[in-house]
């Protein structure tokens, strides 16, 4: 076996295992998490409520579906405070991956393409913003391969992280 091949294989055990054990250890009855149910446990947390949601939306590890983190910060804080909470949750979460991406993997991408879509590369990174929001516009993959996938190109983070929040 391939030794990135043990390190994926790795990695999602890992990640597994972690969603395993985080049901067990908060004690979650998937068959009663309903949204009423939901928007009692997140607000049992009083005023770090807002925190709780947003490390659960912000955390690059676990994937989560964004339309089902977005509703629940509606569902929960109402429709104000959740769009704001569920806005500032996915930024941080489009700007946590990116930036494993590119502390994590950008060297490696580059020593593997060498060149072959260089001149694609170059027209991204003199135009990030740009870039950016165009990939976030067009429905073509979900947001958290868009975010490693731009953190691995030579986007700069801020024109990335403002595209992103728009």
């Amino acid at each position: 076996m391939k030794r990135t091949t043990g390190l994926k294989l790795g990695a999602f055990i890992l990640v597994a295992a972690g969603i395993v054990i985080g049901i067990q250890v908060f004690d979650v009855n998937l068959a009663q998490v309903t949204p009423d149910h939901i928007r009692s446990y997140v607000l049992s947390f009083g005023a770090f409520a807002p925190v709780s949601y947003l490390i659960a939306y912000g955390q690059p590890l676990v994937p989560l579906p964004a339309s089902i983190m977005t509703l629940s910060g509606g569902l929960i804080f109402g429709p104000f405070w959740g769009s704001l909470a569920a806005v500032t949750g996915a930024t941080l979460r489009a700007c946590s991956e990116f930036l494993i991406a590119r502390l994590l993997g950008r060297d490696v991408v580059a020593q593997l393409l060498k060149g072959k879509i260089a001149s694609f590369e170059k027209k991204i990174s003199e135009n990030g913003f740009k870039a950016v929001l165009l990939i976030r516009l067009i429905p073509n993959l979900p947001f958290d391969m868009q975010n490693y996938g731009l953190g691995f190109s030579r986007v700069k983070f801020g024109p990335y992280a403002l595209a992103t929040l728009l």
